[in-house]
């Protein structure tokens, strides 16, 4: 059981790219840091190596804007974690 903050999932991009991302992200995540400081921020990656083929049952997943194109594939592997979105 435990509460994570959904980042991204790792890219490969071009380093401007990159760049950009981190610049609009920071101010995003240090906002998200401060409304959930409980959370363990973690990618799609690593919270799928950390729950692996658990059903997600006590845990609460919270979903940055950055990692929307995996929020269907959270709901349907962990059909019994809260889940919510967050767009601040």
């Amino acid at each position: 059981m435990g509460k994570y903050f959904v980042t991204d999932n790792e890219r490969l991009g071009l380093q401007a790219s990159q760049f950009i991302h981190a610049k609009i992200s920071g101010k995003y995540f240090e906002k998200a840091k401060e409304k959930f400081p409980d959370a363990k921020f973690i990618t799609v990656n690593e919270l799928y190596n950390t729950l692996q083929k658990g059903t997600g049952k006590g845990d609460e997943l919270i979903i940055s804007k950055f990692a929307k194109p995996w929020e269907e594939s959270l709901k349907t592997n962990y059909p019994e974690a809260s889940i919510m979105k967050y767009n601040d």
